[in-house]
């Protein structure tokens, strides 16, 4: 029971968790409206989630990446899509509706060329991959 309230609410005494290696967690740090902190539970065997923060002094950008089927997905997306969201916001002199979408159409792009180039040796990695949430 403990180790479940610990997952929702924290551990304590600070620290506790550093012993629990499905458990991790950030310290709080600034953002353009205050302060982040992120905290995740393993579940899996294969840590399948991924999640990041991009924080500059006029915007915050997070992702939560679903690895549902497997972390290849949310690993990949994890890595490359940031840089598409700085690239395009560039171009379209912030980030904007447009860029976010540029962003994620090359992300996307990108992660098929990856399962193209990875069928013959990881044909599940074929299976995981969607873009649906931010659709519309």
């Amino acid at each position: 029971m403990l180790r479940a309230v610990a997952r929702c609410c924290g551990h304590w005494p600070p620290g506790a968790a550093a012993a629990d290696g499905m458990l991790w967690q950030t310290e709080l740090r600034p953002h353009a409206a205050g302060e982040f902190s992120m905290a995740a539970a393993q579940a899996n065997l294969v840590m399948e989630d991924q999640a990041q923060v991009l924080a500059s002094p006029s915007a915050t950008l997070v992702g939560v990446y679903d690895g549902h089927g497997g972390p290849d997905a949310s690993r990949f997306l994890r890595s490359a899509l940031f840089p598409h969201v700085q690239r395009f916001a560039r171009e379209q002199g912030g980030v904007t509706a447009e860029a976010i979408r540029r962003a994620f159409g090359a992300a996307e792009e990108d992660f098929l060329h990856e399962v193209r180039q990875a069928w013959p040796k990881r044909p599940r990695m074929a299976g995981v991959g969607s873009r649906g949430p931010l659709r519309g």
